[in-house]
Protein backbone atom coordinates (compact mmCIF):
# COMPACT_ATOMS: atom_id res chain seq x y z
CA UNK A 1 0.00 0.00 0.00
CA UNK A 2 1.13 3.51 -0.98
CA UNK A 3 -0.23 7.04 -0.17
CA UNK A 4 0.59 9.47 -2.20
CA UNK A 5 2.30 12.41 -0.56
CA UNK A 6 -0.80 14.82 0.02
CA UNK A 7 -2.51 12.28 1.87
CA UNK A 8 0.70 11.41 4.12
CA UNK A 9 0.53 12.82 7.74
CA UNK A 10 -3.25 13.32 7.94
CA UNK A 11 -4.02 9.64 9.55
CA UNK A 12 -5.01 8.16 6.69
CA UNK A 13 -2.13 5.29 7.24
CA UNK A 14 -3.66 4.93 10.94
CA UNK A 15 -6.75 4.00 9.66
CA UNK A 16 -5.86 1.66 7.21
CA UNK A 17 -4.03 -0.32 9.36
CA UNK A 18 -6.87 0.38 12.44
CA UNK A 19 -9.63 -1.06 10.03
CA UNK A 20 -7.09 -3.91 8.88
CA UNK A 21 -6.69 -5.06 11.99
CA UNK A 22 -10.20 -4.55 13.73
CA UNK A 23 -11.24 -7.00 10.73
CA UNK A 24 -8.68 -9.60 11.93
CA UNK A 25 -9.69 -9.56 15.36
CA UNK A 26 -13.41 -9.99 14.28
CA UNK A 27 -12.13 -13.14 12.53
CA UNK A 28 -10.57 -14.66 15.84
CA UNK A 29 -6.94 -13.49 14.92
CA UNK A 30 -4.87 -13.25 17.44
CA UNK A 31 -1.78 -11.37 15.09
CA UNK A 32 -1.36 -9.43 11.89
CA UNK A 33 1.40 -10.00 9.30
CA UNK A 34 2.83 -8.10 6.68
CA UNK A 35 5.90 -8.06 3.74
CA UNK A 36 7.34 -4.97 2.85
CA UNK A 37 9.91 -4.88 -0.02
CA UNK A 38 13.74 -4.31 1.20
CA UNK A 39 15.57 -1.72 -0.68
CA UNK A 40 18.86 -0.07 0.28
CA UNK A 41 19.04 3.90 0.88
CA UNK A 42 20.13 4.71 -2.52
CA UNK A 43 17.68 2.41 -4.58
CA UNK A 44 16.82 4.11 -7.41
CA UNK A 45 12.80 3.21 -7.21
CA UNK A 46 12.89 5.39 -4.02
CA UNK A 47 11.27 8.75 -4.61
CA UNK A 48 13.06 11.75 -3.76
CA UNK A 49 11.86 13.12 0.09
CA UNK A 50 11.31 8.84 0.83
CA UNK A 51 11.01 8.17 4.26
CA UNK A 52 11.32 4.99 5.70
CA UNK A 53 8.01 3.33 7.85
CA UNK A 54 9.42 1.55 9.86
CA UNK A 55 9.01 4.05 12.97
CA UNK A 56 5.20 3.98 11.92
CA UNK A 57 5.26 0.12 12.02
CA UNK A 58 7.34 0.06 15.15
CA UNK A 59 4.78 2.79 17.08
CA UNK A 60 1.85 0.34 15.99
CA UNK A 61 3.40 -2.56 17.53
CA UNK A 62 4.73 -4.22 14.36
CA UNK A 63 8.39 -5.39 14.77
CA UNK A 64 10.46 -7.26 11.59
CA UNK A 65 10.44 -11.24 12.16
CA UNK A 66 14.21 -12.38 11.98
CA UNK A 67 14.61 -14.98 8.98
CA UNK A 68 11.42 -14.26 7.60
CA UNK A 69 12.14 -13.18 4.29
CA UNK A 70 11.19 -13.95 0.84
CA UNK A 71 10.89 -13.08 -2.19
CA UNK A 72 7.96 -11.59 -4.73
CA UNK A 73 8.65 -10.77 -8.50
CA UNK A 74 7.26 -7.69 -10.30
CA UNK A 75 7.88 -5.51 -13.01
CA UNK A 76 9.52 -2.00 -11.74
CA UNK A 77 9.59 1.01 -13.54
CA UNK A 78 12.05 1.26 -16.11
CA UNK A 79 12.59 -2.74 -16.07
CA UNK A 80 12.14 -4.75 -19.26
CA UNK A 81 11.07 -7.58 -17.25
CA UNK A 82 9.93 -8.90 -13.93
CA UNK A 83 12.49 -9.70 -11.36
CA UNK A 84 13.04 -10.94 -7.84
CA UNK A 85 12.64 -8.71 -4.87
CA UNK A 86 13.05 -9.00 -1.14
CA UNK A 87 10.26 -8.66 1.31
CA UNK A 88 10.76 -8.22 5.22
CA UNK A 89 7.63 -9.67 7.17
CA UNK A 90 6.53 -7.37 9.83
CA UNK A 91 4.54 -9.15 12.66
CA UNK A 92 2.19 -7.50 15.42
CA UNK A 93 0.56 -9.96 18.02
CA UNK A 94 -2.36 -8.58 20.52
Amino acid sequence: SVLLPQYRGHGVGHAFFDHRETRAREFGANAACFAAVIRPDDHPARPAGYQPLDAFWRKRGYAPMPGFVTELAWKEHGEAEESPKPMQYWLRRW
